[in-house]
């Protein structure tokens, strides 16, 4: 399995007000390339084991850890209680190592509020989110090239024997001759209402035609 960054470049431009935008490298995320269906599989699995979340009780335990080494305004019980709750619900959805780090390694001074945690927990899980976006991206494109192998063949694919080539071009000979004698039938009949309207256009004017000088 390969991964490659996805950069997007942006060149240099000028604004209308005549002052230059520099040029930016915008990095996107990863691009996966792998050899076999098997590989993407594989490196889906240890993403996903990298994603376990922690425990409802371990998350408890961090966070009691934190709210002692840290400055906090201290709340009645069932304040408190739903404090637990909600901070826990939330954490639950990143990995378990990044919800360590996040609470304890990070080094907080007074006790984070929620969008404080959430943007760290987002900073660190990111490079793994991307990683899981370009797997599930491979995996896509993967299942559609085989999906596409497995498509019935096409009439040009197909190895007929001689009794079957002679079918075929008999059917094929049937065909274009129906066609052709459909194509002949047609003429014909316009050329018969041709000759049908030039008659009646001619009789039609015999009546204003200018009579010889007796």
């Amino acid at each position: 399995m390969k991964l490659q960054e996805d950069i997007d470049w942006r060149g240099s431009y000028e604004r209308a007000d005549g002052s230059i935008v520099p040029a930016q490298v915008v990095r996107r995320g990863w691009k996966a390339s792998a050899l076999s269906a098997e590989q993407i599989e594989e490196a889906q699995r240890k993403v996903a084991a990298s994603m376990t979340p922690p425990e409802g009780r371990q998350i408890g335990l961090w966070i009691a850890e934190l709210s002692v080494i840290t400055a906090r305004r201290e709340d009645a019980p069932e304040i408190e209680e739903l404090r637990m709750q909600a901070y826990s619900q939330r954490l639950a959805g990143y990995p378990a190592d990044v919800v360590r780090e996040a609470l304890l390694v990070r080094g907080w001074k007074f006790f984070p509020a929620w969008a404080e945690l959430q943007e760290v927990c987002d900073r660190l899980v990111a490079g793994r989110r991307q990683i899981k976006d370009a797997l599930d991206r491979a995996a896509a494109a993967q299942a559609e090239r085989e999906l596409r192998a497995r498509a019935l063949p096409t009439e040009g694919t197909v190895t007929l024997t001689h009794e079957e080539s002679e079918a075929r071009r008999k059917r094929r000979a049937t065909v274009l001759g129906d066609m052709i004698a459909e194509m002949k039938a047609k003429a014909e009949a316009e050329r018969v209402k041709l000759d049908e309207d030039a008659i009646r256009a001619a009789e039609n004017f015999a009546a204003y035609r200018p009579r010889a000088a007796e």
